[in-house]
């Protein structure tokens, strides 16, 4: 072998090491990229856990608020429809002795007029 052949496998030595070294390199790189698009998929995959989990706490505090806001209302109408019924009870009541007190004066005027015709009879 000459000194030039010699030294074109020399060369060609170092292309096949260039080679591999950046087979080496682009392998790692790729498995680098793997890496982080399985450490991407899992944040994904966290976020998407934290929202629904944010979704159905939201949705049980809402529950619990509506819950208490129809408590509430139920409540207020019950007052207020007792107080309606005790309101319309007393004016009831009023009406009833206001025509009480209307018959028994009837009753007084009709009772002197037939004394009066008893007297006068």
């Amino acid at each position: 072998m000459s000194n030039n052949d010699t030294h074109q496998l020399s060369i060609l030595e170092d292309q096949v090491e260039d080679e591999d070294i950046m087979v080496k390199f682009t392998e790692i790189q790729l498995e680098r990229i793997d890496n982080l698009e399985g450490k991407v998929d899992d944040l994904q995959e966290r976020i998407v856990r934290h929202a629904i989990q944010n979704n159905i706490d939201l949705n049980e505090k809402l529950d619990a608020q509506r819950q208490k806001l129809e408590a509430n209302f139920q409540q207020q109408l019950d007052t207020q429809r007792q107080q309606l019924e005790a309101n319309f009870q007393q004016q009831l009541g009023a009406q009833r002795q206001r025509a009480k007190a209307r018959r028994q004066k009837l009753m007084a005027k009709y009772q002197r007029k037939i004394n009066a015709q008893r007297r006068a009879a």
